[in-house]
């Protein structure tokens, strides 16, 4: 995700942490598809 984030002019700034629980989260099935939009938007630089 990141990678494609990165390719498309996106910037994300976040923790560790923050990226564990976001990977574990989704694949967990915690979060879905708007979740993880509302993550990117509230972590973009």
């Amino acid at each position: 995700m990141l990678l494609l984030l990165r390719i498309n002019g996106l910037k994300v700034s976040y923790s560790q942490d923050e990226l564990v629980q976001l990977g574990l989260g989704t694949a967990e099935g915690r979060y879905k598809e708007q979740d993880i939009e509302d993550w990117i938007i509230r972590h973009q630089v």
